[in-house]
């Protein structure tokens, strides 16, 4: 197939899955020495799922969101985290029915952000819950699974300071929880660092700049920081 005949939705499926698979490698090069960043929850979501499109479409599995309306940010190295997702939402999917249904949350639970996948399926043997996370444990043998996936995925999550647990959906099927730390993104940041500012009697930018009370200044963004998560 010439590159020209390829529609421009598949190239551009192709090329984030070509990314996703370079940036996994990348990750595992550079595993001494990881570096996070910040990033929306929720975009963590979407990208997992733009690279489980065609498989779901193929089985006409369909896909319900639930993100809260403010923005959820967490820390990631590389593309990790998707790579947690993508293989939740594939087992759900191998585990459902044509025409099944599979719901991704994200919710925020303290200090924690909870990303979690639903089915409507059959659920998990209870024979198999403890020891779900343990190397070659799986109940996808006949599909061909190994029982890999689930503990480097808990190995991840794990490795990002949080957990990965399984339990019963409320739809009947397996619920997967994603637990994270929460982290401070920039808008929150700002909006704390405003507030803290305001308390203080400086009403608009131009006051703060103005004002000789720099190290008043210093002290209420070093508290509206900390506030956020920094250190």
């Amino acid at each position: 197939v010439m590159a020209r005949d390829v529609p421009e939705d598949l190239k551009a499926r192709i090329e984030r899955s070509a990314r996703y698979c370079q940036e996994l490698v990348r990750g595992l090069q550079t595993r001494r020495d990881p570096s996070m960043v910040t990033r929306s929850a929720s975009e963590v979501v979407e990208s997992a799922l733009s690279l489980c499109e065609d498989p779901l479409r193929a089985r006409k599995i369909g896909i319900a969101r639930n993100f809260p309306a403010d923005s959820v940010a967490v820390k990631a190295v590389g593309r990790e985290l998707e790579r947690v997702l993508v293989n939740l939402i594939g087992n759900a999917a191998k585990a459902l029915p044509a025409s099944g249904r599979i719901l991704v949350s994200v919710a925020v639970s303290g200090a924690r952000v909870v990303l979690a996948v639903d089915d409507d399926g059959p659920g998990l043997p209870p024979e198999l819950l403890p020891r779900l996370f343990t190397p070659f444990a799986t109940g996808c043998a006949k599909t061909g699974g190994v029982g890999l996936g689930l503990y480097l995925c808990r190995e991840i999550a794990r490795r990002h300071g949080g957990d990965l647990t399984a339990g019963r959906s409320v739809f009947g099927g397996a619920r997967f929880e994603l637990t994270l730390p929460a982290a401070a993104s920039p808008q929150r940041c700002w909006s704390q660092a405003t507030s803290e500012l305001t308390a203080r009697g400086f009403s608009n930018m131009r006051s703060i700049c103005e004002s000789p009370a720099s190290a008043a200044v210093n002290t209420a963004l070093t508290i509206a920081m900390r506030r956020s998560g920094f250190r």
